[in-house]
């Protein structure tokens, strides 16, 4: 322990001198997220990074491994961080539908957000749509209709919903010209190819000539089998 300790002291003290403290990322991931002293979560909390500060300042990032994308998309949506309502607010929708998220698993803090999310559905008949590989616990029954997509065939799917929502003028035109850059050819740059906007290869108008639908992607093979036939 003594010789791991000289060794990461010498060598950050070596790091610091030779390129500076921005030569120092203090990455997050390890230990327990949210203990009191192993939590690496967030980063600028931590312990490292108060010892970090004292000797001088480090690395540090923006977003996360898990949800960068949405951080940024959220403000544009909500105005906020991925902050949102509480799941029993299902009770006032129309439609719930879970791409891939599986809250049974990933969410069993506390009561567990499907207490809450069984309760609003049996107020409001919610439709649930479940889209995943697995059938999952949040499903388990709850759900309308699982949809069994095979492992890395999202984007496959995605695009043929997007090719749904432009083809029945269902896109709201107004923000994605506001927000999006790259969905028509009005919002690339100068310097892009031609037919090489999002909108084009969902209509399969660009390189690759092939309309994103289920037939023109073959989307039948994305999906799994449920059950054997006889």
């Amino acid at each position: 322990m003594d010789e791991a300790f000289d060794t990461i002291g010498d060598n950050l003290k070596r790091i610091i001198k030779e390129h500076g403290n921005e030569a120092v990322y203090l990455n997050y991931g390890t230990g327990t997220l949210g203990g009191t002293v192993t939590k690496s979560w967030a980063p600028g909390k931590t312990l490292v990074a108060r010892l970090m500060n004292l000797c001088g300042g480090y690395l540090n990032h923006y977003g996360d491994y898990s949800a960068a994308n949405i951080e940024w998309m959220s403000k544009y949506f909500y105005g906020q961080w991925v902050d949102n309502n509480s799941i029993d607010d299902i009770q006032n929708a129309d439609l719930c539908l879970m791409f891939g998220n599986n809250p049974a698993e990933t969410r069993m803090s506390g009561g567990g957000q499907v207490h809450s999310y069984v309760d609003g559905k049996n107020i409001s008949r919610t439709r649930t749509i479940c889209i995943d590989p697995r059938y999952t616990d949040t499903a388990a029954g709850r759900e309308d209709q699982w949809v069994p997509i095979k492992h890395g065939t999202d984007a496959a799917l995605v695009a043929a919903i997007a090719h749904v929502l432009i083809t029945e003028d269902k896109v709201d035109q107004e923000f994605l010209d506001t927000y999006c850059i790259g969905y028509d050819r009005k919002t690339l740059p100068e310097s892009a190819p031609e037919n090489g906007s999002y909108k084009d290869y969902v209509l399969g108008t660009g390189p690759d000539g092939v309309a994103k639908t289920l037939s023109g992607l073959n989307l039948s093979q994305a999906f799994q089998r449920t059950s054997s036939s006889s």
